[in-house]
């Protein structure tokens, strides 16, 4: 008689800076089978977040793991003379406390050794506030949740991979999480992350595919400074007459009384009289220049080519900074509505092997990348 094992649930929560799920998983000898239960907009420190996401359905019990992008702990890199890994752990805190411009109690960390050197371990640890992790943790007790551990996104996403059958421990493969506020990078190599940073770069508010309407431009006038009357740039009547006196306007020495009413028909230069000049107004102001259509171009290929730009720093910073193996694979997640260009544009200029983290779509309410991390945050 044949017994079916008891498949053991577990719940895993996920979320970016603008979405977060909470799912549950059921372990089975393969990738676990899951289930989004809920999602919410905002980040998982929010206790509105939270609270939105434990009332959507039946209230869940047992254990939880989370999942945070990158950019929500404080990475810091040190080293340490050598020592048994045993001692490692009592010197991490005095050198940790060290680094940091914080209290360490405001923190809860984890740590790994990234390199063994003749002389020297190198360490980095993870940091996330306690105060939003007591947040967290207070707000599960009520959905009777309890964490069983905090990590981020990149050592879900290659635990995913490793379950996937898609990561050899003597390959050196860089993971790059896109987020739409910030980019998750980390290098696995030789069973360990070995470098892991994340960059600032927003994806475009824009839909992919959508076409933007243009916008006009309107540029601002410069005011115009009035044109002054015309009484205030002539003279009186009796000044004029003052002047002319002075001139022979017939020149000759001719015996005869000058004409000082100037008029229209007596052939000089100064035909204008003064009553005329009188009715002269001035020019209308000129018509406002046309708004001009500031020429937009759409941002999503440069944020496409700033992805790229970024895979080769870390490229270059870990083969020629760190002296580590040559990178053979760039795995990608949070790709899936715009892979094909991104796999156009990128290839070309990456010159290494590019594939996503999801193979195949693994939800609708969520993308694909962040039910891959809910996965491989619940593989443990």
């Amino acid at each position: 008689m044949r017994l079916i094992p008891r498949r053991k649930k577990f719940y895993v929560l996920a979320g970016d800076t603008k979405i977060s799920v909470l799912a549950e998983l059921t372990r089975t000898s393969s990738l676990p089978a899951h289930r989004i239960i809920a999602t919410a907009q905002g980040q998982l420190y929010e206790e509105s977040t939270i609270k939105s996401l434990l009332s959507a359905g039946p209230m869940p019990k047992g254990d939880v793991a989370v999942a945070l992008p990158l950019s929500s702990f404080e990475t810091v890199n040190f080293s340490l003379p050598p020592m048994v890994e045993s001692s490692v752990g009592k010197a991490v805190p005095y050198h940790l406390g060290k680094a940091i411009s914080t209290p360490l109690n405001e923190h809860i960390y984890d740590w790994q050794i990234t390199s063994r050197r003749k002389k020297e371990l190198q360490i980095t640890a993870y940091l996330f506030p306690v105060k939003s992790f007591d947040l967290i943790r207070e707000n599960l007790k009520t959905g009777q949740l309890e964490i069983k551990y905090l990590e981020a996104d990149v050592f879900a996403a290659f635990a995913y991979l490793s379950q996937d059958q898609r990561l050899s421990p003597k390959e050196t493969s860089l993971c790059v999480l896109l987020w739409p506020e910030d980019i998750s990078l980390a290098v696995f190599d030789k069973g360990s992350l070995t470098l892991v940073r994340t960059v600032a770069t927003p994806k475009p508010d824009l839909t992919y595919g959508e076409v933007p309407e243009p916008e006009e431009e309107i540029l601002e006038e410069t005011p115009e400074e009035p044109e002054p009357e015309a009484e205030s740039s002539l003279m009186a009547d009796s000044e004029v007459d003052s002047i002319l006196k002075e001139f022979d306007l017939y020149g000759g020495g001719i015996d005869k009384e000058p004409d000082n009413s100037l008029s229209a028909n007596n052939g000089d230069d100064l035909s204008l009289s003064l009553e005329h000049v009188e009715e002269v107004v001035a020019p209308p102001p000129a018509p406002p220049q046309p708004a001009i259509a500031a020429p937009r171009v759409s941002t999503w290929p440069d944020y496409i080519q700033s992805v790229g730009l970024e895979i080769m720093r870390t490229r270059d910073y870990y083969s020629s900074i760190i002296k580590g193996d040559p990178i053979k694979k760039v795995v990608v997640g949070g790709a899936e509505d715009f892979w094909e260009d991104f796999l156009e544009m990128t290839s070309k200029t990456v010159e290494i092997d590019i594939e996503p983290l999801a193979r195949t779509t693994l939800e609708k309410v969520c993308s694909s990348s962040l039910a891959a991390v809910c996965i491989g945050a619940g593989i443990r």
